[in-house]
């Protein structure tokens, strides 16, 4: 039901965006070029959204951009994610960003890294 009220976390279809950025996720199917999204895009992006991302996809974020992605973000990536991050991409995340990451996750990032 509509009251014709616009809230600031709304999102249309009803239901809230509680993501820490409040703005909508944008749109990503496997084929969206995701290289040239800000950290505030990636933040933005559901656990969802993150965990259906191709290996390539995660390859392309901009290494300026990788420090958008939250604890929660990073933990839904997966081993199969975190292993598609690049020598650039690693060296960008923070400490907190590493101390999210699973045993597994950290077993996953080879010596390339």
């Amino acid at each position: 039901m509509s009251f014709g009220v616009n809230f600031p976390n709304s999102v249309p279809g009803g239901g809230w965006n509680l993501n820490s950025a409040g703005a909508a996720a944008p749109a990503v199917t496997s084929t969206t070029d995701i290289s040239g999204f800000t950290s505030d895009q990636i933040r933005a992006l559901t656990n969802k959204q993150v965990a259906a991302l191709t290996t390539a996809q995660i390859a392309s974020i901009a290494t300026a951009a990788v420090g958008g992605l939250s604890s929660a973000q990073l933990q839904t990536l997966a081993t199969r994610g975190v292993n598609a991050l690049t020598t650039q991409q690693v060296s960008a995340l923070t400490t907190a960003q590493v101390n999210a990451l699973t045993a597994d996750q950290i077993a996953a990032l080879t010596t390339a890294h």
